[in-house]
């Protein structure tokens, strides 16, 4: 059970790294999010697989005896509850800066928006 709760604090802690150089400009541009999207989609899949499995343990009669292990299970089903809904959520981010008085934005496809967006670094890196 430690171990299992070292991985999900190591998986954290890469988490925490990956928006730190996002943060500190690492780019995320459309090639490199279709296949992250693709990897989201088989982990949303899994994760849907490991809920149903935990809703049918803990529907179990002799669970509600063994109390230390039905308190393991269920917070082991809530953990991939909370993991589904935010990378379900992560899956439809837009990661391309965006300014909130941009409305064109709001009107136009992710892949226009990186587009310009290269177009305009571009053109500042070409002007200093």
């Amino acid at each position: 059970m430690f171990r299992m709760i070292q991985i999900d604090s190591k998986k954290h802690a890469e988490m925490l790294q990956v928006a730190l150089e996002i943060l500190q400009g690492q780019e995320i541009l459309i090639k490199d999010r279709r296949s992250l999207k693709i990897n989201l989609k088989e982990h949303l899949e899994l994760e849907r697989e490991s809920i149903y499995k935990g809703n049918e343990l803990l529907d179990y009669k002799w669970l509600t005896e063994r109390e230390g292990l039905r308190l393991l299970i269920k917070n082991w089903r809530d953990d991939e509850l909370k993991h589904h809904k935010f990378l379900k959520g992560l899956s439809e981010k837009s990661y391309i800066p965006i300014s909130s008085d941009d409305f064109v934005a709001v009107l136009r496809e992710e892949e226009y928006l990186e587009k310009r967006y290269l177009l305009l670094k571009r053109l500042h890196l070409e002007k200093d």
